[in-house]
């Protein structure tokens, strides 16, 4: 057991428990699939607890946590091959960089204050549209019924939204400011 840790393991997984909220938000932002995420961030825990020998004392325990649910999110999303994927794995990649590089506590609320602005971009349509699909976790045949258009449909419109707010976030993180 690393010696950071040197008469409870249950600290290394209250650690990674306390991680888990930022973790989520970092692999959602990612794969752009609620229910993907809780899987990816629940199996990336189980990885972190699982090689708990291997935290070298005296890294950063955050990146090394964030590192293998960057590793989990991309074995995710090559064995969701037949799904549409949101980002392909250069772009996470360049995601990734970009969380690891970030220092402090200010990154994720940044992250939050450059989405909600870029959300608040959108039309109203499309809001509604991100509304149902995430924060009432309606799948993609629900909200099809519920529109009265195809699933397929659905799932394009989400695509091309996704790409909007994310090109907005790679903007802002980039020059500051979303745009």
């Amino acid at each position: 057991m690393p010696e950071e840790f040197p008469n409870a393991e249950d600290q290394l997984l209250k650690r990674a428990m306390a991680l888990r909220p930022r973790l989520m938000a970092y692999v959602m932002s990612m794969l752009g699939n609620f229910d993907l995420a809780e899987d990816v961030v629940q199996n990336a825990t189980i990885r972190i607890w699982q090689n708990r020998e291997s935290f070298e004392p005296g890294t950063n325990f955050k990146a090394w946590c964030f590192e293998t649910a960057r590793r989990t999110a991309l074995e995710a999303v090559r064995k969701q091959k037949r799904a549409p994927i949101t980002l392909d794995e250069e772009t996470i990649a360049v995601l990734a960089e970009t969380a690891s590089s970030a220092e402090g506590e200010s990154a994720p609320a940044y992250s939050m204050d450059a989405l909600h602005d870029c959300v608040a971009k959108l039309g109203a349509k499309a809001r509604e549209l991100l509304q149902l699909r995430y924060a009432q976790n309606l799948s993609c045949q629900r909200i099809a019924a519920r529109r009265g258009a195809g699933v397929a449909s659905i799932h394009v419109m989400l695509s091309r939204i996704r790409s909007r707010v994310r090109t907005c976030m790679l903007k802002s993180r980039i020059l500051g400011t979303a745009s």
